[in-house]
């Protein structure tokens, strides 16, 4: 709350788990408190498997008791959960409303955002719909890069992009992928 008295929200880390940013809001006037606040959880996705139907699970993980925004014993706020299925080829805007329920007492907004589409998302005007779109497509070959290089090369430029991706050139310079779980 006190990062949105500043008109500021968090944007996460690479690779935090089940979300990408988190915004609060107040619910009812311009009075921000732990009593009149809600939270906005978001996720991006630029993979075309994320097509324009809602992925259930997606929703699931933006729990904000399991993501530690709020603690247990906290009282339920009202939560927008987002995901923005970018890469989506079918342009599609899907709310889903769930009331408040005795496991989770405070409204929940599912929505799924699919496709960059002037008809979707407001700040895409329909004659610039293929700069956006252009954009899309240039963040699918950021590894090609690594490709055009020999194998040590390859390794090397990785290593510059230090855990950007699973590859092992991104860990092999800094860091011993053995000693850490989950890799």
């Amino acid at each position: 709350m006190l990062l949105h008295s500043r008109g500021a929200g968090v944007l996460c880390a690479n690779n935090q788990a089940a979300v990408d940013g988190i915004f609060a809001f107040a619910k009812d006037g311009g009075v921000l408190a732990p009593s009149n606040a809600g939270l906005i959880l978001w996720q991006s996705k630029l993979d075309p498997r994320f097509t324009d139907i809602p992925l259930p699970g997606l929703f699931d993980a933006m729990d904000p008791y399991t993501l530690r925004i709020l603690r247990e014993g906290d009282a339920a706020i009202p939560v927008i959960k987002i995901v923005f299925a970018l890469a989506a080829r079918k342009p599609a805007l899907k709310v889903v409303r769930r009331p408040a329920t005795d496991g989770y007492n405070a409204v929940v907004y599912e929505i799924w955002c699919a496709g960059i589409s002037p008809d979707i998302l407001r700040p895409i005007e329909k004659e610039k719909a293929g700069v956006w779109d252009a954009l899309l497509q240039a963040s699918y070959g950021w590894k090609d890069l690594y490709n055009k290089a020999s194998s040590e090369a390859r390794d090397l430029r990785r290593s510059v992009n230090a855990g950007a991706a699973s590859d092992s050139g991104h860990w092999s310079r800094w860091a011993e992928r053995t000693q850490y779980s989950g890799f």
